[in-house]
């Protein structure tokens, strides 16, 4: 990180302090803001060799926070076969790019893709492993569905996680099974991919790095200067952490990464846990992740009243209500922040029954984090107040998924999906992210779908529930940094925290929903260093 100092200079500076103020001038001094606002006053904080950045009178905000982003999983699928709709809109499209993949492998070797949706190709179905035979039968092959809750296997991956008509579902988990054989068709829903990621060879550490170094320039290119990574639930969070560490110490890093302690191995983490893994750089230990359920959009998602297009069902608890309170104390009593993934209204009342119970016997002031969130009832927003608790939110889905909620719920319970303006009204902090590379992962197209909530289809979704402008930007700045406990360090422009910028060519504040996309980062600035400028990456 550089140690010099910098006086940023002839800027629209949206500090994002409470009550908000503008300011035009901003000095840095190793790696952090020492003064802020007019320039006569500002300046005299440095010394005359300060360097000095003019900003030409473009807006200055805090660089953008990403509370829940996948960044491991997003630079490794950028080397997998992209099944993602657009440009796929075919299961035969997904065959040939896997087979064209198969034939530069070498035989027997895995072949991965990414990214599929059911809803997104014209056979609206899911693939099955006939499907994948038909690009190889040479290669095991693993399609990954675009959440990442269900995976699909070719008959020779199949063969060798020893997956057959006899082998049981795994808790929390689903082989789908043909009705008339009872043959697995392939497909693993949720907790069922254990059985594959068991059995598949992991990422090793130098792919783990080049990953991390790829997904990293994309990020900065978005104004993106500080992540927290869930992970993926067969992971060591040991073994992330170092691989985020080896990217920093070639200086391949160029964010703040919180890697989330892995939930399902917490007492293996909290046996070998060593201060010396979160150190002071770029990388830190973040809170623990958990999951009590799935996703909508495989149906998985574990609800109250039975889905509307499938009434004998109403989704899954991946995690045991008793286990879920069992991890959240655990990690509480070792002083370490829960963050759950909650989908459905019978997964949020699970999970906020588990942080009840721990805060009436754990350690407090740890800030309890609920993770997606999208479907609340009137009665578990009172809850979620009453416990102190976060929302961490994806408004992106709303563009990618909004009409599968609706759907999938029906009309009435609609009204309840990512209610924003109702949880603001409620004094609750929303954390934005992006869930990448489930979702887009631009800040600017997260802030404009809090605002505009507009579907794939053109509409518009709940419209009252839309924020302002303001409130979108706190959800990838303030907010953000409060969510993550880091309030003290990110998330707004003033003196002591950390020199994290992001200059935008158009002032968000006074831009409407449909033209947040526009807007263009021109640079981004971490520790007061310049990380990326527009101008230069595209010469």
């Amino acid at each position: 990180m550089s140690h010099s100092e910098l006086l940023l200079i002839n800027g629209n500076v949206l500090t994002m302090s409470r009550p908000n103020t503008r300011a035009e001038a901003v000095a840095v001094r190793d790696g952090r803001i020492v003064s802020v606002g007019l320039l006569k006053e500002v300046a005299k904080s440095l010394g005359k060799e300060a360097r000095v950045l003019d900003l030409q009178g473009k807006t200055l905000v805090p660089g953008f926070i990403d509370v829940h982003n996948h960044m491991m999983l997003y630079g490794l699928s950028l080397a997998e076969v992209d099944c993602r709709a657009p440009p796929v809109r075919s299961i035969s499209e997904m065959v040939k790019r896997i087979r064209a993949r198969a034939r530069d492998e070498r035989r027997g070797s895995w072949v991965r893709a990414f990214g599929y949706s059911q809803f997104a190709v014209e056979e609206k179905r899911h693939p099955n492993r006939g499907d994948l035979d038909e690009a190889t039968s040479e290669h095991p092959v693993v399609l990954r569905h675009f959440s990442f809750h269900a995976a699909v296997l070719n008959t020779a991956a199949l063969a060798l996680c020893g997956i057959t008509r006899d082998t049981p579902d795994p808790p929390g988990g689903t082989i789908v099974r043909s009705p008339a054989t009872r043959e697995p068709t392939g497909l693993l829903l949720e907790r069922a991919q254990s059985l594959l990621d068991r059995t598949a060879p992991p990422p090793q550490p130098p792919e783990m790095e080049k990953a991390v170094a790829e997904a990293s320039r994309d990020f900065v290119k978005l104004g993106i200067t500080s992540v927290q990574d869930p992970g993926w639930v067969s992971h060591e969070t040991t073994t992330y952490l170092r691989a985020y560490q080896e990217t920093e110490r070639h200086g391949d890093l160029l964010v703040r990464v919180g890697v989330m302690v892995n939930g399902e191995m917490l007492d293996r983490f909290l046996h070998g846990r060593s201060d010396a893994l979160s150190g002071d750089g770029l990388v830190t230990v973040g809170p623990v992740k958990l999951f009590a359920d799935g996703v909508v959009n495989l149906r998985t998602a574990a609800m109250t009243e039975p889905y509307s297009d499938l009434h004998d069902q109403r989704g899954l608890l991946v995690t045991d209500k008793d286990e879920l309170s069992r991890r959240v104390m655990k990690a509480n009593d070792a002083g370490l922040q829960v963050a759950v993934h909650a989908i459905g209204d019978g997964a949020v009342d699970a999970t906020l029954d588990a942080f009840e119970e721990s805060s009436k016997n754990s350690q407090r002031g740890l800030r309890p984090r609920l993770i997606h969130a999208v479907i609340l009832r009137p009665d578990q927003i009172v809850r979620t107040k009453k416990l102190g608790a976060v929302v961490d939110v994806q408004p992106i889905f709303l563009k990618a998924l909004g009409n599968q909620f609706s759907l999938a719920v029906g009309p009435e319970r609609s009204k309840l999906i990512l209610p924003f303006r109702t949880l603001m009204t409620w004094g609750i902090s929303l954390g934005g992210g992006s869930d990448a590379p489930c979702t887009d992962l631009s800040p600017l197209s997260g802030i404009a779908q809090s605002m505009g909530r507009f579907t794939s289809s053109g509409g518009v979704h709940e419209p009252e529930q839309g924020v302002s402008a303001e409130d979108g930007l706190r959800m990838y700045t303030s907010m953000a940094a409060y969510n993550c406990g880091e309030e003290a360090l990110k998330g707004s422009i003033e003196p002591g925290k950390l020199a994290d910028f992001a200059l935008l060519n158009a002032n968000p504040l006074d831009t409407i929903a449909e033209e947040m996309w526009k807007i263009t980062v021109d640079m981004t600035i971490v520790g007061g260093r310049v990380v990326y400028e527009h101008d230069r990456s595209e010469r």
